[in-house]
This record gives structure tokens, sequence and C-alpha cells, in this order.
């Protein structure tokens, strides 16, 4: 419905159920919290290197939660991490449960953010002419708007020349670059 229907219509829609869930990553202290409750090791680098590892995406985390048997979670996160790169079906379930695959226009949007960011944003003002994508302008709005509200790309204001930077979510940057 995002990504294909009318946006006027769309609004509506979620006016009248009068609230919309999207999406939302765990934080490092929303992970240290998780740590915490199993007593196992819950210091910056290891929640740092736990968020790295599953991107902060909830699916992941239970993955986590579910395999490590052992009080520091950090190699069982680098052996998640590694899966996801080594089984295609494991990756394409983490990208259905996301909603990557509601429309085949996100995959090709995404691959191209995800090939263009290199970790220091990407100024909107340059996305027509780098992913050159057979999109009508409001098709293309769209599909970034879908992005966003499900956290997987962010933008973030000025930056120090004024313009507006796109960042793809590292985790998903990779797995995008990788499939």
């Amino acid at each position: 419905m995002w990504t294909q229907g009318d946006e006027r219509i769309r609004q509506s829609l979620e006016g009248e159920a009068r609230t919309v869930i999207t999406l939302s990553r765990w934080t490092i202290e929303g992970i240290r919290q998780r740590l915490r409750h199993r007593d196992w090791m819950d210091t910056e680098e290891v929640c740092r290197k736990v968020h790295e590892a599953t991107g902060g995406w909830g699916w992941l985390l239970d993955q986590l939660f579910a395999q490590n048997r052992e009080n520091d979670p950090r190699p069982a996160a680098e052996r998640l991490r590694a899966r996801l790169f080594k089984e295609a079906e494991f990756a394409q379930r983490l990208i259905r449960l996301i909603g990557l695959d509601v429309d085949r226009r996100i995959s090709s949007v995404l691959r191209k953010l995800a090939h263009e960011d290199d970790g220091k944003g990407i100024p909107m003002e340059l996305l027509p002419e780098l992913l050159t994508l057979p999109l009508k302008k409001e098709d293309f709005q769209r599909l970034i708007n879908y992005l966003e509200r499900i956290r997987v790309i962010s933008i973030e204001g000025d930056s120090p020349g004024g313009e507006s930077l796109l960042y793809v979510e590292p985790l998903i940057r990779d797995l995008m670059r990788h499939t």
C-alpha cells in the first residue's frame, strides 16, 4: 500500500487508523538491558558489537538470544552475522520480516543506495542522478518514504554544506551489497 497507492489515500487510511506501527530497532541501551536480564556481559564494547552484528533488528537479536550459551555474546553475534552472509535463506527471512520484499522496486532502489552509501551519507539532491532508475519522481519518493519509515534508511538534515544526507542502515547496506 505504501509503495504503490495514492499518497492521499494512504494518509487518509493512516488517519482513520489513528496509529501507524513502524519497525523500531533496538538501541545499544536496550541491548544492554537484554544482556543484563540474562546476566551476560554488557560492557559498552560488547553492546556495540552485538548492535553491529544484528543492526538492532529484533528478529536477529531473538536469534542471538536463543542460540548463545556463553556469558560473552560477541562470538555468537559474529557467527550470526556470518550466517546472514553465507546462508541466502536466512538473509531472505530477515528481508521478508523487515518488509523489503513487498514491492520488487524496493530491492532495486535499496541495492543502488547501498552501493552509493560509503557511511558518510548520500546527498539527497544527487539521488536522481546517482541511481538512474526508471521510476517516476513520486514513485521514487514513495519508496524512500517507505524505507525511512521501516528504519532501513535515515535522512539527516543539514550537513556542513546545508544539504540533507541519506544513510542506509549499516547491516542492511552490507547485506544488499553482498546479495
